[in-house]
């Protein structure tokens, strides 16, 4: 009989060792992404377990994939950043400003 051993790693894992800060909304993005395309290549979930949150009140379910899969999850990483970029939040003005009435000019310095 033959064993193997497998070790795991967690897309949070893969962004921190890229050097990129893990906001909540890159690891969500990343994570979603790379748990549909392993549903589409093997037909299941990846394998999860309970994490503890960082703010060390709770746990939550995270996914794990093998470490072959490194290469995938850093791509994802890539696209969902890029894909942040071209499309920034609505709400990602400094400030929002009022709706200026008719004839008052207002000069938005970003």
């Amino acid at each position: 009989m033959i064993r193997q051993t497998i070790t795991f790693i967690a897309v949070l894992e893969v962004i921190r060792d890229m050097g990129i800060e893990p906001t909540d909304k890159l690891c969500w993005s990343v994570g979603n992404t790379m748990q549909a395309w392993f549903v589409r290549e093997f037909g299941a979930q990846p394998w999860k377990d309970l994490h503890t949150k960082k703010n060390g009140g709770g746990s939550h379910c995270m996914a794990y994939y093998p470490e072959k899969m490194r290469l995938k999850i850093e791509e994802f990483v890539k696209m969902c950043k890029m894909e942040a970029a071209r499309q920034p939040s609505l709400f990602s003005l400094q400030e929002l400003v009022e709706v200026p009435r008719r004839g008052v000019v207002v000069e938005l310095v970003l």
